[in-house]
């Protein structure tokens, strides 16, 4: 299981993202996150925003992304489009 990089971290991207998971609670979305790592398709990618290298796990059926961080630390996840992670700067997804 997963940490996310802390709990005020979490609860920021639950403020950010957690309307994206209706009625999801902040657990709920914690447990979604862990759930994306295990099931998804995971790959790297360069962090345009921070240049750092980023892994991702994408689930394609059901559109959820969770990132790490160099440290496998938790730092975001929410809902996108495949295209997305496919034209992540140097995305290995495909």
């Amino acid at each position: 299981m997963a940490a996310w990089k802390s709990e005020r971290h979490l609860l920021d991207h639950f403020r950010e993202h957690g309307a994206e998971f209706p009625g999801a609670s902040v657990q709920d979305y914690d447990l979604s996150a862990q759930e994306t790592l295990h099931v998804g398709k995971c790959f790297e990618y360069e962090d345009d925003r921070t240049g750092e290298w980023r892994t991702g796990c994408y689930h394609r059926e059901t559109r959820r992304l969770t990132i790490l961080d160099a440290n496998d630390l938790i730092v975001s996840h929410f809902h996108c489009d495949e295209w997305y992670v496919e034209s992540q700067t140097e995305s290995t997804y495909g």
